[in-house]
C-alpha cells in the first residue's frame, strides 16, 4: 500500500506499507493490503504504519479522514508529526505544541491590544460630540 498524508501545506509520501493502525471514532482499527475499500473518519492519536521487515513507524495526527482505496490510502488531517520511535515522537509533540502555545499566546496578546486601541478610539469619538 501507498500512504498520501495530504497536510494544507504539503502532501508527504510514505511507499510500501504493509500495515496501518489507526483510531477512528468507533476505536482501533486495522488495514492491510487485500482489505476492503473505506473510508473512516480519525480522531486526534498515534497512527503506527509497518514497513520493510516489521518496521513500525509513527504519526501523530490531528483528527481528518482515512480514505482507503485500492493500494493507495489517503489521510488528510490540518496537522501530524512524524516519529521512528514514540519516545523521539513524543519530544517533537511536545516541542511543536509549546511552540504553538507561544504562537496562540502572542496572537491572543496582538488581538487584546488591538481590541484595546478600538476602545479607545471609539471613547475618543464618544468625547469629542
Amino acid at each position: 500500500m501507498k500512504i498520501f498524508l495530504i497536510l494544507p501545506h504539503k502532501v508527504e509520501t510514505i511507499p510500501d506499507t504493509h500495515k496501518i493502525i489507526a483510531e477512528g471514532l468507533d476505536g482501533y482499527f486495522c488495514i492491510l493490503p487485500r482489505h476492503i475499500d473505506f473510508v473512516s473518519a480519525l480522531v486526534p492519536g498515534i497512527l503506527i504504519y509497518t514497513v520493510g521487515e516489521d518496521e513500525e513507524k509513527y504519526i501523530a495526527l490531528d483528527s481528518g479522514v482515512l480514505v482507503k482505496q485500492g493500494p493507495l490510502v489517503r489521510i488528510s488531517v490540518f496537522n501530524a508529526m512524524m516519529g521512528q520511535e514514540l519516545d523521539e515522537l513524543r519530544a517533537i509533540v511536545e516541542t511543536e505544541f509549546k511552540q504553538m502555545d507561544e504562537r496562540e499566546r502572542q496572537t491572543r496578546s496582538l488581538l487584546y491590544k488591538m481590541e484595546t486601541e478600538t476602545l479607545k478610539s471609539f471613547a475618543e469619538l464618544g468625547g469629542s460630540n
